[in-house]
C-alpha cells in the first residue's frame, strides 16, 4: 500500500528536491529552477508545499531607466503523477508577462500584468468525471499615488479581469471583473486610517447533473456585490490596536468586523490578540490569542 506511512525510501516517494540558480548582471536578475516533490512528501516545516509535482520556473526581470521601468517575465512547466500512480497526468503552464512604472518624481506608480494558465490532463473531453483541460486568462491594472491633503495620504485603485476557457464536455467557463479602491491616511504619527470600496461581478456556467450523476447540460449563474469599509490603526509605546468594519450588499450579504490588538513584552517578543466577526444569517466568531518569539 504505497499511502502507508513510514514507506520504503527506496521508493523516492516521500523525497523532495529543488535545484536553482540566480543571475544578477546589468540591471536583469534571472532565475532558473528545477523542482520535484513526490506524490507522499510532506514537510512539517511548510506544510502548504505542493505534493506530487516536478518540472522547472522561469523568471526573469529587467531594470531600465534608473530603476524606474521593471519588465517581469515568468513561466512555469510542471506536471504531477510523479510516480506513475494514475493512467493520466495533469500538465501546469503558467506564463506572465508585466510591467511597472515607478517614477522617481511625485507621479503615479503603475503597472499591467497579463497572465494565462493552462491544466490539461490529457482524458478525453468527454469524461465528466475525470477530464481536465481548462485555460484561465488574468488582466490586471494597478495605479497608486501619494500625495497630502489635510493628512499624508495614499490612494491605490485596481482593476482585474479573469476568464476561464473549459474544453471539456461541462463547458463550466466563468468571467469575473474586479474593481478596488483604497485610501489610506496618516491622521497624526501613530494613528493611520483606511477606507476601501470594492465591487465584484461574477458569472459562471454550473454544470448540472441528474440523479444517476449523468451530465445532462450547464446553467448560467452571476454573483454580484459591493463592500466599503473603514478603520483605523493606534500605535502608543508598546502597544498597537486596530479595527475595521466592512459591510457587504448584493448576493453577499454580510457584515465583516475584524479588531486586535498587540503588545511587545521584550525584544523579538509580542503577545497578540485577533478577533474576526462574521454577521450573516448566523454569526461566525474566529478568535485567537499567540505568542510570538522572532529570532
Amino acid at each position: 500500500n504505497q499511502y502507508v506511512v513510514p514507506i520504503n525510501p527506496l521508493g523516492f516517494s516521500s523525497l523532495a528536491y529543488e535545484i536553482g540558480v540566480n543571475l544578477n548582471y546589468f540591471g536583469n536578475f534571472f532565475k532558473f529552477d528545477y523542482i520535484f516533490h513526490g506524490n507522499e512528501y510532506l514537510s512539517f516545516g511548510q506544510p502548504y508545499l505542493r505534493q506530487d509535482i516536478r518540472g522547472f520556473k522561469v523568471f526573469d526581470r529587467l531594470r531600465l531607466l534608473r530603476n524606474q521601468v521593471f519588465l517581469t517575465f515568468r513561466f512555469e512547466n510542471l506536471s504531477d503523477n510523479t510516480k506513475k500512480q494514475r493512467d493520466y497526468t495533469t500538465n501546469f503552464v503558467t506564463w506572465e508577462v508585466s510591467a511597472m512604472y515607478s517614477p522617481l518624481m511625485n507621479l503615479p506608480n503603475l503597472s499591467l500584468t497579463y497572465s494565462q494558465s493552462t491544466s490539461d490532463n490529457g482524458v478525453p473531453n468527454a469524461d465528466t468525471l475525470r477530464a481536465l483541460n481548462v485555460s484561465v486568462n488574468k488582466l490586471s491594472f494597478d495605479i497608486s499615488y501619494s500625495f497630502e491633503y489635510i493628512f499624508r495620504n495614499r490612494v491605490n485603485f485596481t482593476f482585474s479581469l479573469t476568464g476561464s476557457d473549459d474544453r471539456t464536455i461541462l463547458n463550466s467557463d466563468f468571467k469575473n471583473v474586479n474593481l478596488l479602491l483604497s485610501l489610506y491616511s496618516d491622521v497624526r504619527e501613530n494613528i493611520r486610517g483606511n477606507f476601501i470600496l470594492a465591487f465584484n461581478s461574477s458569472k459562471f456556467r454550473r454544470p448540472i447533473f441528474d440523479t444517476a450523476n449523468k451530465f445532462i447540460g450547464v446553467r448560467d449563474e452571476k454573483f454580484n456585490y459591493v463592500s466599503f469599509g473603514g478603520g483605523a490603526d493606534y500605535r502608543l509605546g508598546k502597544m498597537r490596536v486596530w479595527g475595521n468594519l466592512a459591510p457587504s450588499f448584493g448576493d453577499l450579504r454580510r457584515l465583516y468586523i475584524y479588531f486586535g490588538g498587540s503588545y511587545e513584552v521584550a525584544r523579538n517578543q509580542s503577545l497578540n490578540f485577533n478577533c474576526n466577526l462574521l454577521f450573516y444569517n448566523y454569526v461566525d466568531v474566529v478568535a485567537y490569542l499567540t505568542y510570538r518569539i522572532s529570532f
